[in-house]
């Protein structure tokens, strides 16, 4: 199973999802970095994205489209991940989504964040 991962490596506030993708390992699952929403796979039974998220201090688990924070679009440039997300739900091409959000800032090391994610992981979808 696929997990999408998402950020900017360039940016270290939100590199953090590409960063743990380089280094974790989890039977079963493969970690793909991406750069954009168009290399989803919207056709599969269920999508799993990891992505930092504003306002956490922990990584958690969204499984709602509808729990992403709208942004106001100025430009094509400034269309998020969020919003192509919530109209492949509109267009009724997203069947089960869940989000890995991992936090802009914590006290948490990176290595107690890829046990979480982890146990995220085999909790959903046990080998």
């Amino acid at each position: 199973m696929k997990v999408y991962c998402f950020g900017n490596e360039f940016v270290k506030e939100d590199s953090l999802a590409k960063q743990i993708a380089h280094e974790i390992q989890v039977k079963g699952f493969e970690f793909v970095k991406c750069i954009g929403p168009d290399e989803l796979e919207i056709e599969a039974e269920t999508l799993i994205i990891m992505d930092v998220i504003k306002d956490t201090k922990n990584v958690m688990l969204i499984d709602d489209v509808d729990q992403l924070k709208e942004h106001n679009t100025c430009s094509c440039h400034d269309f998020d991940l969020g919003y192509h997300l919530k109209l492949y739900k509109e267009l009724g091409m997203l069947k089960k989504l869940y989000i890995i959000g991992l936090p802009m800032e914590t006290d948490f090391s990176v290595d107690d964040m890829k046990r979480k994610i982890k146990e995220i992981l085999l909790n959903l979808f046990p080998v």
